[in-house]
């Protein structure tokens, strides 16, 4: 993401552009909780219910993002959650 943010800021391709900035691939609340609860030892989650127009899931349409500013591939869900989580870490963050 940071070097999406990067490209976007300094790459005349995407002046006046619409980018969707994420991973391209659809992925639930439950599902990104469900990693974080594998990555960080100790966590856990409880689901109160729903409301009504809640979405099972989304993603972004990361055609143009990788158009204009020149991009391939990004960092996976689980590479940047255990990067993040390494760092909140080595930080003495803590996680509640």
């Amino acid at each position: 993401m940071v070097e999406a943010w990067f490209r976007a800021s300094t790459y005349s391709s995407a002046l006046g552009q619409k980018l969707n900035l994420g991973t391209g691939v659809k992925t639930t609340v439950g599902e990104l909780l469900d990693r974080i609860c594998r990555i960080v030892p100790g966590t856990s989650y409880f689901v109160q219910g729903s409301t009504p127009g809640d979405q099972s899931g989304i993603f972004a349409d990361v055609t143009n993002l990788k158009r204009c500013l020149d991009l391939e591939s990004f960092v996976s869900v689980d590479v940047g959650l255990k990067r993040f989580t390494d760092w909140a870490s080595e930080s003495k963050f803590t996680f509640r």
